[in-house]
């Protein structure tokens, strides 16, 4: 097709167009209202968008306090919770039967080891030892007579063997009397504090039978386990704290003293025991309490004040100020700023330190060990940013923030206060 044609036939084409669309005028009335209503449409959103820029500048930012994100030497702790056991207790219990003739002690009193505690009818016992001693002392005599008629050559030597043989029994005899004896008395195997008093004098009493309780309280210890993962780094002697509710602002320290040599297969935990000392008195056993065992020291620790943290169902986060380039404040709000701190502080508004002015954001973090109003952050912040410390429950993520001195303030209220004493 030669270009006059082509030309020829595109005319047409348009003329077919224009005939199709004059007998359709309501096509041409649909393509201009389309277009008069996509230009009103992108009209709108960019006044939308101005407006909300305008009224974002007209915002008057939040007041919050802030600090940076610090970087320190960290204990790297493992916690768990348990229960203190006594580092030592026992049932006391009677070993004879009879009737109780006296008691020593009274419930919860203090005892040294050794003391004697019980003491149940033992007349017979000491009427036996007696007869164990003069048997004993007889074959001796025996014993000894016959060793010198045999050195003499005056008695056989069968005779001395024979000697010797009742000797050793009486011995045995009597071993045995002064074993019998000894178990009427219940004395007390360690130093420790003794129970409830359950029995009374006159009382009769079986072998067995539940005399006290002995409870070595003055060191206490705990079990708690460990995940596997922490395995290299467990060592006897390490550090162990522990918190309760009982005493809420004191801390006590203690040792490992024992790591199980196997991991439990169906936990994959490590069995750790750790001893504290107690000789004030202050714990008791059954005592719940919060343990932190320090494994080793991070030098390289990212940490934050604990109230920077805000916990929701997702877990902890923090909120960090950061400058937003595309943010700018309007003059009659940062007037109006500036005239107040001017007028609280007695300073003229040029010599007040520049606004800083912020936008946050919500960002969900992973704590490790917290320690002295501090909480080690392992995942999620860099060092140096800066987390809103105070002032959080009226944020929401993007909002802008003015970041304001806590050294400032504090020094502006303690001086009001002692203007208002003047």
């Amino acid at each position: 097709m030669s270009e006059i044609e082509k030309s020829n036939f595109s005319k047409a084409k348009l003329q077919e167009y224009k005939r199709q669309i004059g007998n359709r005028p309501w096509l041409l009335r649909s393509i201009i209202a389309i277009v008069i209503l996509a230009v009103l449409w992108y009209g709108y959103l960019w006044y939308m968008q101005r407006r909300a820029e305008v009224e974002q500048s007209l915002v008057r930012p939040v007041p919050v306090m802030a600090t940076a994100v610090e970087q320190r030497t960290m204990p790297i702790l493992v916690q768990a919770f348990g229960d203190l056991r006594a580092f030592a207790s026992a049932k006391l219990s009677a070993e004879s039967s009879g009737n109780i003739v006296n008691i020593s002690f009274e419930g919860g009193q203090k005892v040294t080891a050794g003391t004697v505690l019980v003491t149940i009818d033992n007349e017979t016992e000491k009427a036996n030892l007696q007869k164990a001693q003069a048997d004993k002392a007889l074959k001796q005599l025996e014993y000894d007579r016959n060793v010198n008629l045999v050195k003499r050559g005056a008695q056989a030597q069968q005779v001395l063997d024979v000697a010797k043989a009742e000797l050793e029994a009486s011995q045995a005899n009597l071993l045995a009397a002064q074993d019998a004896l000894n178990k009427t008395f219940i004395v007390a195997p360690f130093d420790g504090r003794l129970g409830a008093r359950i029995v009374s004098i006159g009382q009769y009493v079986s072998p067995g039978q539940a005399i006290v309780d002995i409870v070595d309280a003055e060191r206490l210890k705990i079990q708690f386990s460990v995940p596997e993962k922490y395995l290299s780094q467990l060592a006897v002697g390490q550090e162990a704290d522990i918190t309760t509710s009982a005493y809420p602002d004191r801390m006590f320290a203690g040792k490992v003293d024992y790591v199980a040599p196997s991991i439990d297969p169906v936990t994959r935990t490590i069995s750790v025991e750790a001893v504290f000392d107690n000789k004030e008195g202050l714990l008791s056993p059954g005592l719940s309490v919060q343990v932190s065992q320090v494994l080793a020291q991070n030098n390289q620790a990212l940490v934050v004040p604990e109230e920077a943290l805000v916990y929701s169902l997702e877990g902890a986060s923090v909120f960090i100020a950061e400058d937003d380039a595309e943010f700018v404040l309007d003059e009659r709000v940062r007037e109006g700023i500036l005239e107040q701190q001017s007028a609280q502080r007695n300073v003229p508004i040029d010599e007040l330190p520049p606004l800083q002015i912020k936008k946050v954001k919500r960002i969900n973090v992973q704590t490790g060990t917290f320690a002295n109003g501090v909480a080690q952050i392992s995942e999620g912040l860099k060092a140096n940013e800066m987390v809103v410390t105070q002032g959080q429950q009226k944020l929401r993520d993007g909002a802008i923030v003015m970041i304001v001195d806590p050294a400032k303030r504090m020094a502006e209220a303690a001086a009001a206060a002692e203007a208002a004493k003047k």
